[in-house]
């Protein structure tokens, strides 16, 4: 899958030496920028950044001729031509190309450029066993809400850290603004790339939003988030020293998330582990991410259904096999198509998207009096029915080929089979039993993927094995 560039109005090679060498940015630093995680092709809080970009250009008295809509639609447009699921996007906006004086040109044109590359996650083990972080002075500028492009500051913190083995640099005020020195060691601002918090007897401390830090995008969710969940929260000043003796260190970021800190320098802190503070955390931010995706913008935004069906719990299995959770983590929605056994098998789907099922023959009569055996639903555009089956494998096919005329596509479970194939133009889905069964040799689960706002798109279905 190829790497996107865009730059004022069209898409370019991104090798292709296109910026004006007189561009504002490029020879001053004048301009601002945005980083924007997808997940599952959807911009993750896109509003969110965008918003934070008007601000940072309002800032630097820049007008620009874009809307919040001709972004995202940018954006959009982008993601989709990449191919990635997983992306990251970077916009930068400078003040344009002119001769290069300090003071602003007379009429300024705006440059707008855009890359959307293949994210690269931190391994698993970073958010189980907490990372390395060093500490730094930080004299950097003092408008450190704006989210300018001139980041050398950043870039030698970050590379400092890089060079002793840390994630990351984490900035201290040692000097107030008349030069005199802070107590504590000094007062905790942000990470080169992240903000920061900690926990002190289960109250969660982070910086207060000022003209000394970013506010991250993630720190605003994650804050929100700890609110609702009955967490304390401070927004105040802390110390070098009550960093050194906190519970719990994490940091959040686009790319890092809520990422446990367990090291300073050679020290280990916080016990030397994930906290459970900081573990509800980054399981709720998992759970806020895929149910609060940007999923209806339209212009084609890639739409994530997660498909299982004969689950048969706590009969043959205890639980959903974790891989399915993984796997449907960012789905817009889940559909089963019958067989559950249990209601706890819907509420722990529920709690990754929301769920369409059907009730299936094994399923006990309380199952059966609330869900019907076949209905029929509208995602993006598309008509999907859903039915569960009886009788032979062969006589449960026949159903679903025929029962259902002008549907989009048929997803059926009873069999036990995975299994995809068209009847006319109807996609035919089985996504076999996500449990171990006598009537199939791997367990299985599916994926059904379209295009929301573009319902003349091919939907798209893929079944997953659980081993080989």
């Amino acid at each position: 899958m190829p790497d996107i560039a865009y730059l004022n109005g069209n898409f370019v090679d991104i090798d292709s030496p296109c910026i004006p060498v007189e561009d504002r940015g490029f020879q001053l630093g004048d301009g601002v920028y945005e980083v924007i995680r997808c997940y599952e092709g959807h911009p993750f809080a896109a509003d969110a950044h965008l918003s934070r970009l008007f601000r940072s250009l309002k800032e630097i008295l820049l007008d620009v001729p874009w809307d919040r809509e001709a972004l995202m639609d940018i954006m959009t447009q982008a993601v989709r031509k990449s191919g990635y699921r997983d992306a990251i996007i970077y916009l930068q906006v400078t003040r344009g190309a002119a001769p290069r004086v300090h003071a602003f040109p007379a009429s300024p044109v705006p440059t707008l450029a855009m890359t959307v590359r293949e994210a690269v996650p931190l391994p698993p083990e970073a958010f189980r066993d907490g990372v390395k972080v060093i500490l730094e002075p930080d004299i950097r500028w003092l408008r450190c809400d704006i989210k300018s492009i001139d980041l050398l500051p950043n870039v030698l913190a970050k590379e400092r850290a890089r060079r002793a083995g840390a994630y990351e640099c984490v900035l201290v005020r040692e000097t107030g603004p008349l030069g005199g020195g802070l107590p504590g060691g000094g007062l905790v601002t942000e990470g080169a790339s992240s903000n920061v918090f900690i926990v002190k007897q289960g109250v969660l401390l982070t910086a207060p939003a000022s003209n000394l830090i970013l506010s991250g995008i993630t720190r605003g969710i994650v804050l929100e988030l700890a609110r609702q969940n009955g967490i304390p929260v401070i927004e105040a000043w802390f110390t070098r020293d009550d960093l050194l003796r906190a519970d719990e260190i994490f940091l959040t970021g686009t790319t890092a998330e809520v990422l446990p800190v367990t090291r300073i320098g050679d020290t280990l802190v916080a016990g030397g582990k994930r906290g459970p503070v900081t573990e509800m955390l980054h399981r709720i931010f998992e759970q806020y991410r895929a149910n609060n995706m940007c999923r209806k913008q339209g212009g084609g935004i890639p739409v994530k259904i997660g498909v299982l069906s004969d689950t048969h719990i706590p009969v043959r299995a205890k639980e959903i096999p974790r891989e399915i959770l993984e796997a449907f983590s960012g789905a817009d929605l889940i559909i089963h198509a019958g067989d559950i056994v249990s209601f706890e098998v819907l509420e722990e789907l529920a709690r990754l998207a929301p769920v369409e099922a059907v009730s299936g023959n094994m399923d006990p009569p309380e199952i059966r009096e609330k869900l019907p055996s076949s209905k029929t639903i509208e995602v993006a555009g598309k008509t999907i029915a859903i039915m569960h089956g009886h009788g032979s494998p062969e006589e449960t096919v026949r159903t679903a080929e025929t029962g259902f005329p002008g549907a989009d596509c048929v997803v059926f479970g009873h069999t036990h089979r995975p299994y995809t194939g068209y009847k006319g133009k109807t996609l035919i889905l089985n996504p076999g039993s996500c449990v171990d069964s006598p009537w199939t040799d791997r367990p299985s689960y599916a994926i059904l993927y379209m295009d929301d706002g573009d319902p003349t798109s091919d939907m798209e279905a893929r079944i997953f094995y659980l081993r080989d």
